[in-house]
């Protein structure tokens, strides 16, 4: 049974509300056009700030089903409203692996029959599906400059950076050389595969949040 984890808590477990059907939408990307004058067609400057395409959120529609008696499925939907009602979430279904995040409300609340009580939620979601963990490489510097590879998906990603000595750590043309600590540098990883070159002393983790647009990705069954 396809099941939907919102904020942590799985609906069919905590209030018996069965996943009935679902709709979740590509993501448009944001086309950017300049029109000059006395020019043939437009300028498509969609990726000319960052080099990448960005894209808008993403609608997804959640139908649940409630059963029982009047008073228990009445008490149950006003469970789910204060759980979730205009309110950040961070959604997850049992048959795809990842999330989205993305503010939800109630659409509609429909008394079908005497047992039987449909509840329709409508997410805005970012457009990217998340991994469940951050990415995270961690190695051991030596004397020799190290050459990284860090596996990147769909979703343009900033690495957050942890070293326990200074480091040098250079990414395309551009060199930084940090003390140990925390560091989210101005690198941006953009497709698979994404080189840093580091050298130093001590240890060194690299971690990143990567994505997807697509919505079969990482499927599995139940």
């Amino acid at each position: 049974m396809k099941r939907i984890i919102i904020n942590g808590v799985d609906f069919y477990h905590q209030f018996h509300a069965v996943l009935e059907d679902y709709d979740i939408e590509s993501p448009e990307p944001k086309i950017v056009k300049v029109s000059v004058p006395g020019r043939n067609g437009d300028l498509d400057m969609s990726e000319a700030l960052t080099g990448t395409i960005a894209y808008n959120n993403r609608q997804i529609t959640v139908r649940l089903g409630l059963v029982g008696r009047l008073e228990e499925r009445l008490e149950k939907e006003q469970k789910i409203l204060q759980l979730i009602a205009g309110n950040r979430v961070r959604l997850t279904f049992s048959h795809l692996e990842g999330y989205f995040k993305g503010r939800c409300w109630v659409k509609e609340i429909q008394l079908d029959n005497d047992s039987h009580t449909t509840i329709v939620l409508t997410i805005d979601c970012e457009p990217y599906r998340y991994e469940l963990e951050k990415h995270e490489i961690s190695l051991e510097l030596s004397d020799k400059v190290a050459d990284v590879q860090c596996e990147n998906l769909q979703m343009p990603t900033q690495p957050i950076i942890i070293t326990t000595n200074k480091t040098t750590i250079q990414f395309q043309t551009q060199s930084i050389t940090v003390q140990a600590g925390e560091h989210l540098l101005p690198f941006l990883f953009t497709g698979e595969e994404n080189v840093l070159k580091i050298s130093g002393s001590g240890m060194v983790s690299i971690q990143y949040q990567r994505g997807v647009l697509c919505i079969p990705f990482f499927q599995t069954t139940n």
